[in-house]
């Protein structure tokens, strides 16, 4: 899976040009060829398990191509390939390539115009990535600026430098909100009953918040140092089972070290982190903080009797919760400031670990669809969601939550620390196509990206689906088996997805422009 194509408009682009001078070739011959080869890159699927359909249903084999964006020298990269591929992924809506459109403050408004169009034309895709941020997180990282400039998007959302880089980026797939739940119940998991991480101490004799947050973060750091040492063995497996030749040679590196990419032979090496969960847990830390521990509205007995019976018999305790704590997509200081240090938390937890090929791991807020997978094995959480319930997708926040609507969204996604996700994040919103059927909305939508991307903002991916078309999609599948929507960092056929994820992109909050 995920073995992407990168930045194919940058790299086919001179060959274009010399054909096109030698009279070989024409843009109608040229959108041709690339859409057949867009095809082809949908023509097989990997071997998986019957029952991984639970955890990442649909998933396509997430090979992304990357176009727009900054040359490595700083200029702008943007091309006529550039321009017809984004027409290709528009008139196609293929849920393979997973496709994606760089843009930075340099950008043509021409080209952001046809990024914009597209995704409203196809529904889904491309996705979109700032420049500026993803530069600052890959240099953060030990990448040089050149080859920071020239980095493309693997799988779902994480970029890395082209043809530089061995990051197994889906290494660690870490669900936060375990974390959680080993804090609140001095290290017992309370779905199992089962003794899982450390003592730190009942959440009822905390007396302060800083008391259970020291807690809370002594269980994140011995689930990661567990998820650290079964990725490495399985790594040194790996290296040693199944070296990549054919992978190796082409990677840069791997020549001048003599090394398999595998046992570290790439110029650039890393392992990527997958946290799941980031804004139940952003919300219930703050919920905590402020609802149990400052305004003390409800005590902590309370709060885990309410919890153990997933709120049944607590109708205040959770109306508390849910209408009155807190929430990360408020553009609420209180919430986005516990937010933006639980990223520093998480950074520092696995930043410190090196993987066995010397490279760092490197955090990254992403789900494919695991937000639903392991939120059926996770119980009622202080932000009041409930037993099995899907967790929130990738960095967005809580569904339902950012009733402030997108601007508000986009305000506290962007204060998070981007230049410590050097992963990538997955920023999910839904907008209903009707409404930027409207005049002036296309202007507006365009203008609530570059904006979002002038605050800080890292990156966003949009459904473009009116509710009702997928309340019925999901009634009439036979109607809609085209019909593509975005997960969370990929493109999906809405029909091939279970139930459960069905559910969670319909409830999606859906924005108003």
């Amino acid at each position: 899976m995920a073995l992407s194509f990168g930045r194919i408009d940058q790299i086919l682009y001179p060959l274009y040009q010399a054909d096109r001078v030698a009279g070989r070739i024409d843009e109608k011959r040229a959108a041709e060829l690339i859409g057949c080869f867009f095809i082809k890159m949908g023509d097989h699927m990997p071997l998986a398990p019957a029952a991984s359909k639970d955890i990442i249903g649909g998933a396509s084999t997430d090979q992304a191509v990357t176009v727009g964006g900054m040359k490595p020298d700083g200029t702008d990269g943007v091309n006529e390939l550039t321009y017809i591929m984004l027409n290709l992924s528009a008139m196609l809506a293929l849920r393979e390539p997973n496709m994606w459109a760089r843009l930075h403050q340099g950008s043509p408004p021409e080209y952001r115009q046809a990024v914009v169009e597209s995704i409203v034309r196809n529904g889904a895709a491309p996705a979109i990535y700032s420049d500026e941020q993803v530069i600052k997180a890959l240099t953060a990282h030990g990448v040089n600026l050149e080859d920071a400039r020239d980095y493309g998007v693997v799988g779902c959302v994480e970029p890395v430098s082209c043809s530089r880089t061995m990051s197994n980026t889906g290494a660690i797939l870490f669900n936060l909100a375990a974390v959680l739940e080993l804090a609140l119940n001095n290290g017992v998991y309370p779905l199992s009953g089962l003794k899982v991480g450390p003592v730190t101490g009942k959440f009822e004799e905390f007396q302060t918040f800083a008391e259970f947050y020291q807690a809370f973060q002594r269980q994140l750091h011995f689930l990661v140092e567990l998820a650290v040492i079964g990725n490495d063995r399985f790594a040194q497996a790996h290296a040693k089972l199944h070296p990549t030749p054919l992978l190796s040679g082409l990677i840069r590196g791997t020549m001048e070290s003599g090394h398999d990419v595998t046992r570290g032979g790439a110029q650039y090496n890393s392992s990527g982190v997958a946290v799941i969960g980031f804004a139940d847990v952003a919300d219930s830390l703050a919920a905590i903080k402020e609802m149990v521990f400052e305004k003390k509205l409800i005590s902590k007995a309370e709060l885990l009797i309410a919890l153990a019976a997933d709120f049944q018999g607590h109708p205040k305790i959770h109306a508390l919760l849910t209408q009155k704590a807190p929430k990360y997509g408020t553009d609420d200081p209180a919430a986005d400031r516990v937010a933006a240090e639980l990223v520093e938390l998480l950074a520092d937890a696995f930043h410190r670990h090196k993987n066995p090929r010397g490279g760092n791991y490197h955090l990254g807020l992403w789900s494919l669809t695991m937000h639903t997978g392991l939120g059926a094995l996770t119980g009622a959480l202080p932000n009041g969601r409930k037993k099995g319930a899907p967790l929130a997708s990738g960095a967005t926040p809580v569904s339902g939550v950012a009733v402030k609507g997108p601007t508000a969204s986009f305000a506290s996604t962007s204060k998070l620390p981007s230049h410590l996700i050097a992963n990538g994040i997955a920023n999910n919103h839904k907008l209903s196509r009707s409404l930027l059927g409207a005049a002036g909305k296309l202007n507006i939508f365009e203008q609530l990206i570059v904006g979002y991307f002038k605050k800080g903002g890292m990156q966003a991916q949009f459904i473009i689906r009116d509710k009702q078309t997928l309340v019925d999609a999901q009634k009439h599948p036979e109607k809609y088996r085209d019909l593509i929507v975005r997960v969370s960092g990929y493109t999906a056929y809405f029909c091939d997805l279970n139930r459960g994820m069905q559910d969670e992109i319909i409830a999606r909050t859906e924005d108003e422009l």
